[in-house]
């Protein structure tokens, strides 16, 4: 990455809504976004040996392994910085990543400590209530949240339910959160942004952008 680039993360329990978020920010300003939920995914449609490892894990509710989410983040992180766009961008969107103190360590180390930080903060109530709506095409992978109606996407493939989004895996995903990702918020401290995610999603990116601004990042060109 260069010297004048900022990782900007993600953070926030399942459902928060990282992902529309991140789509808004895109839509609006100078930044590349890397989910890691589809990194991941990516690697278990290629139905490697990682792959199956990482689909194992995924559907029992698990985190997968620093050193596998490590391998994946910084050889993509490396790519974004070859290719041409990249002199467009003025900062990396990471929705997903870190997820443990030990990842933000590594992160740090590799992009010298240029992070801010975005937490969605949301209750167990409703990510149970948001994830229990929510639907993926099963062809290209969109996701359609609470307010979707309708069983077909709009590329039109069927909208399934994913299996890390059932009642039972969610709590065991919530569990994880809380034992391995919310300690981020306090290593991040200054660094980090708490942002209500109940709210409307017109707030939440009212807010964000407001910190955007604030970390000088680029406008997109229109």
């Amino acid at each position: 990455m260069r010297e004048d680039e900022l990782i900007i993360v993600l953070l926030g329990p399942p459902g928060a809504g990282k992902g529309t978020i991140a789509e808004q920010m895109v839509r609006a300003f100078a930044v590349e976004h890397f989910s890691t939920g589809s990194l991941l995914r990516n690697e278990v449609e290629k139905k490697t040996a990682l792959g199956l490892k990482i689909s194992q894990t995924l559907a029992a509710g698990g985190l997968v392994e620093d050193d596998v989410v490590n391998e994946l983040i910084g050889s993509r992180v490396c790519r974004a910085a070859e290719t041409d766009c990249a002199r467009e961008t003025s900062a990396l969107l990471l929705d997903g990543y870190p997820r443990t103190v030990l990842q933000a360590k590594w992160l740090d180390v590799v992009v010298d400590g240029k992070v801010a930080v975005l937490c969605l903060d949301l209750s167990e109530e409703e990510v149970l209530r948001r994830l229990g709506k929510r639907r993926v095409c099963e062809i290209c992978g969109k996701i359609y949240g609470q307010q979707a109606s309708g069983n077909v996407c709009t590329c039109g493939g069927p909208l399934i339910r994913r299996k890390d989004d059932e009642e039972g895996t969610i709590r065991k995903r919530l569990e994880e959160y809380s034992r391995s990702t919310a300690p981020l918020i306090d290593y991040y401290e200054d660094r980090c942004v708490i942002i209500d995610g109940s709210g409307t999603s017109e707030k939440v990116a009212e807010i964000a952008t407001e910190c955007f601004v604030k970390w000088n990042i680029k406008e997109r060109r229109r």
